[in-house]
Formats: C-alpha cells, sequence, structure tokens
C-alpha cells in the first residue's frame, strides 16, 4: 500500500498516526477520515483492522474490508511473548477481549472509487453483506481501471439493514503500466514479521521506512503473522484470526 507521511521521531508515533502511515497492504493505506454530520459529528470509522488492496492490474485490483464490532482494537489483556507455552482460550468471548483483538460484526460494506482525490467522479460497488461465515470480510473486485492511474477510494459500511452509517476509511492506489509499456519504478519486498518484534507499541518502523521509498507496491513474500511461534498459539480458528487482527490494527 502507499501510505500517507510519517512521523520522523520514533517516540512520537502515535496509534492512529501509525495506523495511518502503515497499513500493509499491495499498493494503497487508508486515510482516516469520517463523513461529517449535519451537526459536524463524525461517526468513527468501524473497520479497525484497515483496507487492503492487493493483486492489482493495469486494469483491475481487489479492495479486501472488514466490518468491525468497535472502532478500535482491543487495548485490555496482556501481550503475549515469543515461544510463550501457554495454549490460547478456546472461548471466542475471550478471545475478543485480549489486547489486540478486533472482533468482527454483521452489517453492510461498499467502495466508492474514482480517479479525482473528492471522489466527485466516483463509481460505487454494490452493497454487500459482511457476514461471520467470512469473519466479516468482503473481496471487491474492481475492473474497467485505467493504467498508470491513481484511484481514490472510500471504504463505508453500516450496521444490518444499512443503520447506523459508520465513518469511513479512505486511501489511493495505483493501477500497473500497461504491459507493453516500459517503466521504471520502486518497489518493496518484505517477509518475516513476528509481533514480539514490533519497535514500539503500535507497530513496524519498516513501514515508515519502506514509505519514504515512494515504492509503487510492497510485496509480501510469506510469515506475516506466526501462528505457533507467538502466543497465545493458534489451536483453533478464532485464534488464528487473532494474530491478523492484532497485526493489523
Amino acid at each position: 500500500m502507499s501510505m500517507s507521511k510519517s512521523s520522523t521521531a520514533r517516540t512520537e508515533i502515535t496509534r492512529r498516526r501509525f495506523i495511518e502511515t502503515s497499513a500493509a497492504a499491495a499498493v494503497a493505506a487508508p486515510l482516516c477520515s469520517t463523513v461529517r454530520g449535519a451537526e459536524d459529528i463524525a461517526p468513527p470509522p468501524h473497520q479497525a483492522t484497515g483496507v487492503k488492496v492487493g493483486e492489482v492490474t493495469d486494469s483491475s485490483a481487489i479492495v479486501w474490508t472488514r466490518l468491525t464490532a468497535s472502532p478500535a482494537r482491543s487495548s485490555g489483556g496482556a501481550a503475549r511473548g515469543r515461544n510463550a507455552q501457554q495454549e490460547g482460550p478456546a472461548n471466542a468471548a475471550v478471545v475478543d477481549q485480549m489486547e489486540g483483538a478486533c472482533a468482527g460484526a454483521p452489517g453492510r460494506v461498499r467502495v466508492r472509487y474514482g480517479t479525482r482525490e473528492d471522489l466527485s467522479d466516483a463509481q460505487e460497488t454494490d452493497w454487500a453483506e459482511a457476514l461471520a461465515a467470512t469473519d466479516f470480510t468482503h473481496h471487491f473486485q474492481l475492473r474497467g481501471l485505467k493504467p498508470a492511474t491513481v484511484y481514490h477510494y472510500a471504504t463505508e459500511t453500516t450496521g444490518p439493514g444499512g443503520s447506523p452509517k459508520h465513518g469511513v476509511l479512505r486511501g489511493k492506489f495505483e493501477t500497473a503500466p500497461a504491459a507493453e509499456t516500459p517503466s521504471d519504478f520502486v518497489f518493496c519486498v518484505m517477509t518475516c514479521q513476528g509481533y514480539p518484534d514490533r519497535d514500539h507499541a503500535d507497530g513496524h518502523n519498516i513501514y515508515p521506512s519502506m514509505l519514504s521509498l515512494a515504492p509503487k507496491f510492497v510485496s509480501f513474500t510469506g510469515d506475516v503473522v506466526y501462528y505457533d511461534n507467538d502466543a497465545p498459539r493458534a489451536v483453533n480458528a478464532r485464534l488464528a484470526r487473532l494474530h491478523w487482527e492484532r497485526m493489523f490494527s
């Protein structure tokens, strides 16, 4: 993902700032933004695990979304260390309260996207249901895009049936050049990111460092999370999802 400008002071990176600058994916990072109501009250986004844009070609992209029960990750519980021996709890309600957890929630999601930053030319997808069967995620297939073009997007969510409306996440991505067009650009490759190896409470400094190179995309080649190395060990599906939630929230 491309990302917004980050703080240069390692000790001054806040959780909100870090999420804005370092949500991981192929081309675009979400920039937290909200829809203003009649009384200028901004409802919070319910997308605490961010948005990911991947599999970007010269004419298509996949936007990954997830609706979460809360606007932010759980701050309760204790962060588990590497090689801890304790097994994780089997009770999903207990897992939902662990440090870094972001329980999903039923509702609706859609994507608005266009080449103008204000989205005045935006196309929009149909609303899709966020269901427990897919951990409240949905993949939107965007097609018919222009090559070598920056697209801005806003991911919107609501509760079941369309109410209440939540705040949105905004971001951007750039499509690949046409296959016959010679190109020269920078991209990043990474692997092996461990949750206990974070540089500070809000994540890894590698993301702001990659951002400084202005990469066109990032390739994740494996070991994005560790199910059996970073406790609690993922002995069930809920615990496996916890590893993803805490890493990307």
